[in-house]
């Protein structure tokens, strides 16, 4: 998992301090476009994100703390720093200001880990040719050394922009060849920067750029006709306003004979000029014309959605279901859109968006049907395949093999033989979460486990800290292993469980723990009986009282370290008296306990030395016999 910090605001910069929580909490709450009411978490620890990429204008509000994170993370870091001042970019620092923060950025993290942007390059009046790359020889003389690559690109000319900054002068092909060819020789020994084959060709033909280069891709794949005619309709305002979003209305009349309707005509003519600066052939193989050009996009038609989907390959959808009169869509780059259930397109599976409404859930307004199969031969290689594993409350893998293209599920079938270690991993993950109560214990596991611990408080090493945190963190060392055919944390039996704690104890640990930390215990009477090792006062053995006559001392274990608490029991199997201090309980606490006890229990003795008795578990009649 990748993430970006800066895909909508600078959170760098205006939120800092939230950021900076999310990573000290580990995790990010997201919520889903579609269904408001659902909110996923998203780790943000390094086991689960690969990247972190960070995009600002200003990373002084960070910078203290930046360490807290790069330590922990792989992180990128892009720095943005413009010729532009306060009446174009308002809260953006000064020039100055911001290359001795990209310099700071450089010495905690590295120079290889910072792409300096110089972008978007845009012309005024002010902001000239001659500025841009005057101003950037002075950045760049400043920042040598401190970053290894800058990024740059020229300002897309769209219609809002245009109407929000008329002071912009559009870019001509001169202009640009001469910014990149400028920009590429002030900083020697990087040919990156200068204009590739494509972008050379990119540059010539006065499209925005992915228009620019749908026409090129087109042209290669044979359907260069459609491509300029759909390039022509998405550059201006829509000639045909419909409540309907379908593109191939519009090209059926975009590309219908003698309809010469002044929007269309003018439209017409931009797709023939730049159908020649293309070099598009029509279908018979001659340099396109007026005429040939419409009638060869028409022969194209069915490669619409085809065509859309290379101009806007993140907006490819796949309907995700209806409510409220729309039909849903979910977008490859992850946002949502809908469509009204009337609209002729509302029915398609997959459409390829042109056009679509900002916003959470935006209106698609211009889209073009597609198939799964184009869909998945358009974008072969940027399919992914997973196999996922999730785990049910009941401990139940489900194991899912999934296509993604994005944020889009093409695929997801079951996966009917999981891998294995993968399974285990996924179950330690689950009893991480829920905790080790979630395991099959039983008696002896858990009486195993508390022996071990108590002989670990009395010497540490080399006895193990087997405390449930080292158990929780430790789960993919100890129990992983003895997980490996399990699909269902039900078929770890206790046995299995108990096995795995065992293989926690080294030769000779196992022999001396019998020694030190007995799973019984012999009375004086010499019955045996279960020592219990996890009460909250410490080991404890219950006995009958009369079991222990004669004995004066109370009993320890772990060589003499620990004694045993012991329950005195009545012939009915009774508490009586629990102590520690055998002796104590002999000449204070018995004589009592005898006065209520042995008109209640009359067959069993009750002497008035216990310390002279005979230690026995039967009664006075079995004793009797027994002589």
């Amino acid at each position: 998992m990748i993430i970006n910090t800066g895909g909508r605001t600078d959170t760098v910069q205006y939120y800092t301090r939230w950021l900076l929580k999310r990573f000290e909490e580990g995790y990010v709450l997201s919520r889903n476009p579609l269904f408001q009411h659902k909110v996923t978490r998203y780790e943000l620890t390094p086991d689960q994100v690969d990247c972190v990429v960070f995009c600002s204008k200003n990373y002084a509000p960070i910078l203290p703390h930046i360490n807290s994170i790069a330590e922990r993370f792989h992180t990128y870091f892009h720095y943005t720093i413009t010729a532009y001042g306060k009446e174009i970019e308002p809260g953006v620092p000064g020039i100055d200001e911001s290359m001795a923060t990209l310099a700071k950025l450089s010495e905690i993290v590295g120079a290889n880990r910072i792409a300096w942007r110089y972008d978007p390059v845009l012309l005024t009046s002010e902001y000239t040719v001659r500025r841009h790359l005057e101003t950037f020889e002075r950045m760049a003389s400043f920042l040598s050394g401190h970053i290894d690559r800058c990024i740059f690109s020229f300002v897309e000319m769209y219609r809002k922009l245009q109407t929000n900054m008329p002071e912009l002068i559009p870019l001509t092909e001169k202009d640009k060849e001469e910014l990149a060819a400028g920009l590429g020789a002030i900083a020697p020994g990087t040919e990156e920067l200068l204009p590739t084959p494509l972008g050379r060709q990119l540059v010539k033909l006065p499209l925005p750029p992915r228009l620019a280069c749908l026409l090129l891709r087109a042209r290669e794949h044979g359907y260069g006709a459609l491509a300029a005619c759909v390039a022509a309709l998405l550059d201006e305002r829509d000639p045909l306003p419909l409540a309907d979003a379908s593109l191939a209305l519009r090209l059926d009349r975009f590309c219908a004979p003698g309809d010469d309707h002044g929007p269309f005509r003018r439209l017409r003519q931009w797709a023939e000029h730049m159908a020649r600066l293309a070099d598009i052939p029509t279908g018979n193989g001659s340099h396109t014309s007026g005429a040939s050009l419409l009638r060869t996009a028409r022969q194209q038609l069915p490669r619409l959605g085809e065509v859309v989907a290379l101009a806007y390959p993140e907006r490819v959808a796949l309907r995700s279901g209806g409510n409220n009169g729309m039909a849903q869509y979910l977008m490859r780059n992850g946002k949502a859109a809908v469509l009204p259930l009337t609209d002729s397109l509302a029915r398609q599976d997959v459409l390829a968006v042109a056009a679509v409404d900002a916003g959470t859930r935006g209106r698609i307004r211009l889209a073009a049907a597609l198939s799964q199969d184009v869909l998945e031969q358009l974008f072969r290689s940027e399919i992914t395949v997973s196999e996922d594993l999730s785990v049910s409350p009941e401990g139940q893998i489900n194991a899912r093999r999934r296509r993604r293209l994005g944020a889009l599920l093409l695929d997801d079938a079951p996966l009917p033989r999981p891998d294995g270690d993968a399974c285990a991993l996924a179950l330690c993950a689950f009893i991480r979460d829920q905790g080790l109560r979630v395991l099959p214990w039983d008696e002896p596991a858990r009486q195993w486990l508390a022996r071990v611990r108590l002989l670990h408080r009395t010497w540490g090493d080399p006895w193990p800290d087997l405390s449930d945190a080292w158990l929780l963190d430790e789960l993919e060392t100890w129990l992983a292993p003895h997980l490996d055919t399990c699909t269902d944390l039900r078929q770890l039996s206790p046995a299995r469980l108990a096995h795995a704690l065992h293989c926690l104890l080294p030769y000779p640990l196992p022999r001396r723990l019998e020694q030190l930390a007995p799973v019984h215990w012999q009375a004086p009477s010499g019955k045996s009986h279960p020592i219990v090792y996890d009460a909250e006062g410490g080991p404890f053995v219950a006995a009958k009282l009369q079991e222990f006559f004669g004995c004066e001392d109370t009993p320890h274990i772990a060589d003499g370290r620990v004694p045993l608490t012991l329950h005195l029991l009545s012939p009915a199997g009774r508490p009586l008296q629990i102590t520690r201090d055998l002796g104590h309980f002999w000449r204070n606490g018995y004589p009592q306990v005898r006065a209520e006890m042995r008109g209640r229990y009359p067959r069993h003795p009750w002497p008035d030395d216990p310390l002279t008795a005979q230690a026995t578990a039967r009664t006075n009649r079995q004793l009797a016999r027994s002589k």
